[in-house]
């Protein structure tokens, strides 16, 4: 397997093409969304970048390598692209919000986070994934 501290090849090159052609909007579901951020997170701050969107983010699987990529203090004082990044998740998904109950809480990823309610509830609650 590959070094988990270790940046994965992501499709910058793809993207910066695109790029070139007009604006890009970044779209990211589920584990297809850390990719995504991740992608965000290497180009920073271009002009062609319109918006990441991201789906439902399994940040359950919060990768190593996001600390290669996310700036000193992005919490505290976020980056300006982080304007561009938007995620949606659903309340109780355990892949992306919480689990019921509050036990352990996933992290949530720069920009705007918002939350649509829950869907399923006890032994279901991977149907709010």
């Amino acid at each position: 397997g590959e070094d988990p501290a270790v940046v994965p090849t992501l499709p910058l090159e793809h993207l910066r093409a695109l790029g070139s052609s007009g604006q890009v909007t970044i779209i990211g579901y589920s584990q297809g969304a850390i990719p995504a951020l991740g992608c965000v997170l290497a180009l920073g701050n271009v002009a062609w970048l319109h918006d990441c969107i991201l789906l439902n983010s399994a940040t359950a699987f919060w990768p190593h390598w996001f600390q290669e990529l996310l700036p000193s203090g992005w919490w505290s004082d976020p980056p300006a692209f982080s304007s561009k990044i938007t995620s949606w998740v659903i309340r109780n998904d355990p892949l992306s919000d919480e689990v019921p109950g509050g036990s352990q809480r996933m992290p949530q990823v720069p920009g705007e986070t918002r939350v649509l309610p829950s869907c399923a509830f006890g032994k279901e609650v991977m149907d709010n994934h």
